[in-house]
């Protein structure tokens, strides 16, 4: 099992990017995240030579189970505390924080009546996944249904690509796809919901697993984050 998980990592960099015996810290990271450690990258390993950044994106509560049930990592990176919890021991839990927060987004429409979604083309993740537990929880909220009929995702980065590719008309999502996505779009941000906070906590005992906390809480970083649709952590 371990050795069949850990050939989900993937590096974001090509292959040739590779230094020899170049150590990699191994990041469990929400599918939401992708963007922002794309941009985080480089700053992290030219701040760390000898080091590289690899990262497995999925969904959070994917990531707790393959991390409970023994996947190898560093950091992870996770859209809501549950998936945090469900991992269990293998997260160090002194080392837990809020780094920031992340907000739903319809990606598609803007300013919606939620009732009018009944009548469209939608994308939403599955129950289990960060985003579509806060986005069903949000539209009962208001009194729509129906979310169960709606194309299924295994996570946001697959909501996006279906509406990348105009398999939907709506991907709901959270703000990081709305800025992430590559086809030109409407985006609306309900006001009044929640904001989803963003969780990390080291994994390994590496002191590159606490660094690289830290590094994301600098303001260099920060900074970074905000332009890709996440904010400071809620107070």
């Amino acid at each position: 099992m371990r050795a069949a998980l850990a050939g989900l990592f993937l590096v974001l960099a090509g292959c040739g990017d590779r230094a020899a015996g170049a150590r990699p810290v191994r990041i469990a990271a929400a599918s939401s995240l992708a963007h922002f450690l794309e941009q985080v990258k480089p700053g992290w390993e030219g701040a760390h030579p000898g080091e590289i950044l690899e990262v497995s994106p999925g969904a959070s509560s994917t990531l707790a189970r393959q991390l409970f049930e023994g996947a190898e990592a560093d950091v992870f990176l996770s859209a809501d505390r549950d998936s945090l919890d469900r991992a269990g021991e293998r997260v160090r839990r002194e080392t837990r924080r809020i780094l920031y927060a992340n907000r739903l987004a319809a990606v598609g429409v803007d300013a919606p009546s939620l009732a009018t979604l009944a009548t469209l083309r939608v994308a939403i993740c599955g129950p289990e996944v960060p985003s579509g537990k806060a986005w069903r929880a949000y539209l009962a909220s208001r009194g729509v249904a129906g979310a169960d009929r709606w194309v299924q995702a295994e996570n946001v980065r697959a909501a996006l690509a279906l509406f990348e590719s105009e398999a939907v008309d709506v991907a709901l999502v959270f703000s990081t796809e709305a800025t992430a996505c590559r086809r030109p779009h409407a985006a609306w941000v309900p006001p009044d919901a929640p904001p989803a906070p963003v969780w990390g906590a080291a994994v390994s005992d590496s002191p590159a697993a606490r660094a690289f906390l830290d590094y994301l809480e600098s303001p260099p970083v920060r900074e970074a984050a905000r332009r890709t649709g996440l904010s400071d952590p809620p107070p």
